[in-house]
């Protein structure tokens, strides 16, 4: 795929979202996962915005810094961001199955390709750099920040969670936090009970 549509939005020049159906990066443009009102109502989390290094351009583009400790969301809340399939998520895509293969090179390639058109030049080199020095595990842990901070609030975190690290997940709703214990079996969703009604052949273990 990225060979056939390798396009990506270079956000250190241009003013439109790599995320916006009118981007270069746009495949598929169907879904709509920020609606409208979380455009206003949205926060978000610190433990996000602090994976965004100093020089990277998607910090200041993605986000908009409401009031010293809120932060709301800039690329979704409109249909213009209604996004299927882009060429960046292909790059990371990419980038992981190299690095699953021990092709450090190809790791390399796909993961600084999509970097040089996030990051500002003058500090590029330096994250290039790291990443030429890191190992198949550290590596492998940069693509999955990468696809944390590219594809952040397009419906793929979960979906990234489930099928890498299944981490310890703790939310805070009304004073009571509610904890997903790393590896909980919830990270794996049942068939529902209309499907096995439906087809008795189907199994929910």
């Amino acid at each position: 795929m990225v060979e056939q549509h390798g396009d990506l939005e270079d956000m250190t020049k241009s003013t439109t979202l790599p995320n916006d159906y009118r981007s270069v990066e746009s495949i598929v443009a169907m879904e709509n996962v920020s609606p409208n009102t979380f455009g206003a109502a949205g926060r978000i989390a610190n433990g996000l915005l602090s994976l965004y290094r100093a020089g990277d351009q998607r910090k200041s583009k993605f986000y908009k810094q409401a009031t010293a400790s809120v932060s709301t969301l800039v690329k979704g809340g409109s249909t213009q961001y209604r996004c299927t399939f882009r060429s960046a998520e292909f790059y990371l895509t990419a980038a992981e199955a190299a690095v699953e293969l021990g092709d450090m090179e190809n790791a390399r390639h796909y993961l600084t390709a999509l970097m040089k058109k996030r990051y500002n030049s003058a500090i590029y080199s330096t994250y290039e750099a790291q990443i030429l020095a890191m190992d198949q595990d550290a590596r492998r842990q940069e693509i999955y920040n990468e696809r944390f901070r590219e594809l952040a609030f397009e419906g793929h975190r979960w979906f990234d969670l489930r099928r890498t690290t299944r981490p310890e997940l703790t939310k805070t709703y009304e004073g009571t936090s509610y904890v997903l214990q790393k590896d909980d079996s919830r990270y794996t969703l049942r068939i529902p009970t209309a499907a096995i009604q439906a087809n008795p052949n189907l199994a929910s273990e």
